[in-house]
């Protein structure tokens, strides 16, 4: 049975009740909703000592889950195991590693979901839902790192990932529709903090963050292994798909969600989400004014 940890955002019993309520008819899933005085970075160190299994998904509480998602992430691993690929995170949005498409599994304000074959290499995912690879980061070393407050764990855990060879993926199979709206003002504030422009420095090296909020400039003194280098030699090595054509064509989309068994799901989903039929551009081109984002770390 997949574990399934929900960070509330609120210390109440509704939030919690709330994902019990959407989660009712799942069977193969077991739901921990965690409403505790903690941030997402400190959720994500208490969830990684805790569960015993090889694998587990994290996700927010705006989220809404197929009823379907334990089967689908089952082929999904399934599938990666057998291929040999070694993977950290896989998730359901994300920029390329290339930055020039971003991928969408996932209905939410911004559109809906595209359609791929094969899982892709993404450089960052969107924190929405991810599932981990537990056994693999503990094989490598991979630690959630030392941060604190409710942004930027996603793009440190696919650089972390990246760094000890593991891919970091966006797929179909994680598709869910997100309620949420995020909160720009306060991620852009995140990620180009001190606290978080020094690890990256530390760890990443000077090279950009591709994110799909934007591309991230780090300027200050290191001397880590630039983080594109890993991402290279890891996708080469294991010979991981990073790119789809454009567009994908309508039959495509149509024969993948039949194929995926998604259509029963979508209905069952319509009373959380408004609406989810409208049928995306995937991948969609970064457009020209793709946000550039500079960090100045402070010595």
């Amino acid at each position: 049975m997949l574990k399934v940890y929900v960070r509330t955002r609120h210390r109440d019993d509704a939030a919690a009740d709330r994902v019990r309520q959407h989660a009712a008819h799942y069977g193969d899933l077991d739901i921990s909703p965690r409403n505790e005085a903690v941030d997402y970075w400190q959720f994500l160190r208490d969830v990684m000592a805790e569960c015993e299994d090889p694998y587990f998904v994290a996700c927010h509480d705006d989220v809404v889950l197929p009823r379907n998602f334990g089967r689908q992430v089952a082929a999904l691993v399934a599938e990666l195991e057998a291929g040999g690929t070694p993977w950290g995170i896989v998730g359901n949005a994300g920029i390329s590693v290339n930055g020039k498409q971003i991928f969408r599994f996932i209905s939410d304000v911004f559109g809906g979901p595209g359609t791929s074959a094969v899982p892709l290499a993404v450089a960052m995912l969107d924190g929405n839902c991810l599932l981990i690879n537990r056994r693999a980061f503990s094989e490598k070393h991979v630690e959630i790192p030392d941060l604190s407050g409710f942004h930027g764990y996603d793009i440190a855990l696919a650089a972390e990932s990246w760094r000890a060879g593991l891919a970091v993926l966006a797929d179909r199979r994680l598709f869910v529709v997100h309620n949420g709206r995020g909160n720009m003002a306060e991620w852009t504030s995140y990620v180009t903090g001190k606290e978080f422009s020094d690890y990256w420095l530390r760890r990443c090296g000077p090279v950009p963050a591709l994110t799909i909020n934007g591309l991230v400039i780090f300027e200050g003194p290191t001397d880590a292994r630039p983080l594109n280098e890993a991402i290279v030699q890891t996708i080469k090595k294991h010979s991981i798909a990073w790119s789809a054509p454009l567009p994908a064509a309508l039959d495509g989309y149509a024969a993948d969600l039949e194929r995926a068994d998604l259509w029963a799901d979508l209905v069952e989903m319509l009373p959380h989400a408004d609406p989810i039929n409208r049928l995306g551009n995937f991948p969609m081109t970064v457009p020209p004014n793709f946000p550039l984002i500079t960090s100045r770390a402070q010595k």
